[in-house]
């Protein structure tokens, strides 16, 4: 479901069924080794964190702040259909 927003987004006409459910969440990954080889990694991920955020603001309606709470309340959040189409992340529910 994550991942699936970031590819709907490349296309133009972003159809989906009403049961289409889209998640949002921090990107995640595990780091170990040494103290240098976790700060590459945690810095790795924070630019692909930034990255797909700046993806989903650019070309929906979710905004920053929105994208901010859920960094904040370390939760996921589930899109369902209707809110993908209001948030303009789905172009059409066929």
């Amino acid at each position: 479901m994550s991942m699936g927003i970031i590819v709907a987004l490349g296309a133009k006409v972003r159809k989906g069924y009403r049961n289409t459910t889209f998640m949002i969440h921090q990107v995640s990954g595990v780091s170990f080794g040494t103290l240098r080889d976790m700060e590459e990694t945690v810095a790795e991920v924070s630019r692909i964190n930034d990255m797909l955020f700046k993806v989903i603001k650019s070309k929906t309606k979710v905004t920053e702040e929105r994208l901010k709470q859920v960094i904040q309340q370390k939760q996921d959040w589930f899109i369902p259909a209707e809110e993908a189409l209001e948030l303009g992340i789905l172009t059409e529910i066929i």
